[in-house]
């Protein structure tokens, strides 16, 4: 064989191959194959049928334990109906703050969820083929 044609086929096979290389290289990009979910928010939120026990620091005959009403009011001494569905336990505590200041000086509320209510279930109605 002729060195030209040896030298020329050599350099093909060192393109092909340099080509076939590049082609196989990654990026620095990553794909996700299955995504992250999102992140959902830490804090619970209050929802119909929750048991709810709330202190007011200082005064135990304020300190009561509430259902949330299918209507997502509760009421608590000295404070009329209030809604309570939607919230977080502080958000409420803050707006029992707001009410209770006309009475007590500085109203310290803690609002911590006893039993949570039915509000986060599903329910399926007919025939259910697999659970």
């Amino acid at each position: 064989m002729n060195r030209k044609l040896l030298g020329l086929i050599s350099v093909m096979f060192c393109t092909t191959m340099l080509l076939l290389m590049a082609g196989c290289a990654s990026t620095n990009e990553r794909v996700d194959v299955c995504p992250e979910p999102q992140s959902q928010s830490p804090d619970y939120v209050i929802g119909a049928g929750d048991q709810l026990q709330i202190f007011v620091w200082r005064n135990p005959e304020l300190s009561t334990t509430v259902p949330v009403r299918p209507d997502g009011e509760i009421s608590v001494p000295l404070v009329e109906d209030m809604t309570a569905v939607g919230k977080t336990p502080t958000q409420l505590a803050r707006d029992i703050e707001v009410v209770l200041a006309e009475y007590l000086r500085v109203p310290k509320v803690n609002i911590i969820v006893a039993t949570q209510g039915s509000s986060n279930q599903i329910q399926v109605v007919g025939q259910v083929n697999t659970p």
